[in-house]
């Protein structure tokens, strides 16, 4: 019987081993770093619980699932402020300060303003802010500097005499001022410019040879003429002049003495003719001999005149060194060297008639006539001046 129970009891227990234990268990809770266990048998169970660890920023370690601590606390991990957050710590969120704001460009013509830190942008565009077209450039926007078009062209005004070829838009010159033309003054007009008109001084004024029976008052420079010819009278057409038509000639001896010049000794020798034309018309024409002679007593003609001025002959010197660069001697006979043929060898002109045994002489037909005495004898007219007893006398010429 004791054998009988004995065997049950073994059944009976390795039936419970084979099945687990019977308990009810009350397990409780696992704990970290300790798994958990049956508060009525004492069994274990599961897996060791880890610690689950909490970080704070300036505080120790934590778990949250024990409270256990750590001495170990955290250095903030911050994140630089942006233009919409301030300074921030990426661990626990703290921030410090204030966001940095946006820093907005100008906004350009068609595009909005734009952040230079983080690129945000503004939907308020500018417009564009137009400047005219010019001559250089097309209409151009002052901001973006876009354009439109295209240049304008250049309004050119043409140069005058005084002012150069310029744009009227730009003021832009090309062609620089003409410079006035000069027109040389006449009779009727002053020195005047052909392009522009202006004028400078005074007309020359007429030279007015007077009437003569063949024509009205003309001037000698333009030749333009006033009034009628003369209405001569019976003394220029009476059978009285006849016998004087044609040249008359004699020569003429001014000695140095005569002449009177200091520093020139020599005798001037001139050939003079009359002659005499019908309607009382009188040609006197004067050829030097010698026209070097002549040159040679204009010169010292010259240097007496210069040096009349001056109280010491060598201020006039001096003067003459420092304005023309040449002695005073140099200048007079550069002035005598440059003397035309024409006015050492000249022609004038007069009028005459014939009464009472005398010829009447007159530069002008109007101008009272004097009259000097003559005698003919064949073809030698002899003719005294009333006026200095000296003796002409003239032989035809042939």
């Amino acid at each position: 019987m004791k054998r009988i129970l004995l065997c049950l009891s073994l059944i009976l227990l390795l039936t419970l081993a084979l099945s687990g234990c019977a308990c009810q268990h009350q397990w409780s809770a696992a704990s970290c770093g300790q798994e958990s266990v049956c508060q009525l048998c004492g069994q274990r169970s599961g897996t060791v619980q880890q610690h689950d660890w909490v970080d704070a920023c300036g505080k120790a370690r934590t778990c949250s699932l024990c409270g256990l601590t750590q001495d170990i606390a955290l250095e903030h991990s911050w994140l630089d402020a942006t233009c919409t957050t301030p300074k921030t710590c990426s661990l626990c969120g703290l921030t410090e300060g204030e966001a940095l704001g946006h820093s907005w460009d100008d906004a350009v013509c068609g595009n909005p303003k734009t952040c230079l830190t983080c690129g945000a942008v503004n939907q308020n565009s500018a417009d564009h802010s137009w400047l005219d077209a010019t001559c250089e450039r097309p209409k151009t926007c002052s901001i973006c500097a876009a354009t439109e078009g295209e240049p304008l062209e250049h309004l050119w005004k043409k140069a005058t005499c005084t002012t150069p070829q310029s744009c009227l838009l730009c003021g832009l010159w090309t062609t620089p001022a003409l410079g006035h033309s000069w027109l040389e003054a006449t009779c009727e007009e002053p020195i005047r410019c052909e392009f522009c008109e202006i004028t400078q001084g005074e007309p020359l004024g007429h030279i007015w040879t007077p009437a003569t029976p063949q024509a009205p008052q003309t001037c000698q420079v333009c030749g333009k003429t006033e009034g009628l010819p003369l209405e001569l009278d019976d003394r220029f057409i009476s059978e009285d002049c006849q016998f004087l038509f044609g040249s008359w000639t004699y020569s003429r001896v001014d000695t140095a003495q005569e002449l009177g010049i200091p520093g020139f000794d020599h005798d001037l020798i001139e050939h003079v003719t009359y002659t005499f034309g019908i309607y009382g018309e009188l040609t006197i024409s004067v050829e030097v001999a010698d026209p070097e002679l002549y040159r040679q007593m204009l010169t010292a003609l010259y240097i007496n005149e210069a040096y009349a001025p001056f109280e010491d002959p060598a201020e006039a010197e001096q003067f003459y060194l420092n304005t023309y660069q040449m002695t005073l001697e140099e200048y007079a006979a550069s002035l005598a060297a440059n003397t035309p043929i024409e006015e050492i060898n000249y022609t004038e002109t007069g009028v005459y008639y014939v009464a009472d045994g005398a010829v009447c002489l007159s530069d002008y037909w109007e101008d009272p006539f004097g009259a000097y005495p003559f005698t003919l004898d064949g073809d030698t007219l002899t003719v005294t001046d009333p006026y200095t007893g000296e003796t002409l006398i003239m032989t035809r010429v042939i």
